[in-house]
């Protein structure tokens, strides 16, 4: 089966028994698993949103994208389905968003937590935004081929933002966008900071195990590798405590979850996991002799406590 068809046969089953509207809905939805990550503005446009390569457009993106799944999930929804579907989890979603509310009122600056300080994007809006596209994606995922589809296109996709990560790391980014050393030696690949990198880190890391994992044939499972290991290595270079800290609470976690689905390790996963464990020893020795705090791995995780 060729490729094309092969990608046609997958989405097919990810979106088996769906009306027209929910098939948009969710390809805009695998779809910005790609255009988010690589939405990169420029400051020669004269369009005030695309002054920011980084922050500023990509939320832009994110806020109409996700208005056009509402759109198409909506007609979906009204004018057949008129079902919602609903996981436990969405009350912490829901509390979330209520925390923010009440942030948001008590605020010294109502500007800036109404938007999110630049960046960081962390206000009312850009939450709300995030809690809608999580209700979103649990409305719209509704079966195992189509949170694998969805997956399988975010892991592809970070493999190429974890190379370019790397190249950050080494001091090589062609993009200039900071003018400290310290920065430019961060991998924060498309998000142009790297705790914004770390947020979708979270992501693409327990996504490659997760798929890794559950996959019989070797050519894939390989891919996977390949994916855990660059994303674990930018995670690494990133030098985001966040990303750090939900790796140190998470993997512990997963490996427990694959005891009780009692995962057996084949002998190229050995080769690989040892391979990996080796150069992140290494990795993180090098940085031990770095003079610069934000670049020390034994000194930014003395930061966290």
């Amino acid at each position: 089966m060729r490729a094309g068809e092969k990608v046609v046969s997958m989405f097919n089953k990810a979106t088996k028994n769906m009306s027209i509207y929910a098939k948009i809905a969710y390809g805009i939805l695998v779809s910005m698993a790609v255009l988010i990550p690589f939405a990169v503005g420029s400051r020669y446009v004269p369009i005030p949103v695309m002054y920011s390569q980084f922050t500023l457009f990509k939320a832009s993106a994110l806020l109409i994208l996700t208005s056009a799944v509402l759109v198409f999930w909506a007609l979906d929804f009204f004018l057949g389905a008129k079902k919602l579907r609903w996981h436990n989890i969405m009350w912490v979603a829901l509390a979330y968003l209520v925390t923010n509310i009440i942030s948001y009122f008590v605020s010294i600056d109502k500007r800036m937590s109404f938007m999110g300080d630049y960046d960081r994007l962390n206000g009312l809006i850009p939450t709300l935004v995030l809690v809608v596209l999580f209700f979103l994606t649990v409305q719209l995922i509704r079966n195992n081929a189509g949170m694998q589809f969805f997956m399988q296109v975010f892991v592809l996709v970070s493999v190429a933002l974890a190379c370019y990560g790397l190249i950050q790391s080494a001091g090589l980014d062609p993009v200039y966008f900071s003018s400290s050393n310290v920065d430019t030696h961060r991998a924060s690949s498309f998000y142009g900071n790297s705790n914004l990198y770390a947020g979708y880190l979270c992501f693409s890391i327990f996504f490659s195990a997760g798929l890794l994992f559950i996959e019989k044939k070797a050519a894939w499972r390989a891919i996977y590798w390949v994916a855990l290991l660059a994303n674990l290595a930018v995670a690494l270079t990133s030098m985001s405590r966040s990303v750090w800290l939900a790796c140190i609470i998470c993997i512990p976690l997963f490996m427990v979850f694959m005891w009780r689905q009692k995962v057996v390790l084949t002998k190229g996963d050995t080769y690989a996991l040892g391979g990996g464990t080796l150069a992140g020893i290494a990795l993180i020795a090098v940085t031990l002799t770095n003079k610069a705090a934000d670049l020390n791995v034994a000194k930014r995780l003395a930061g966290i406590f």
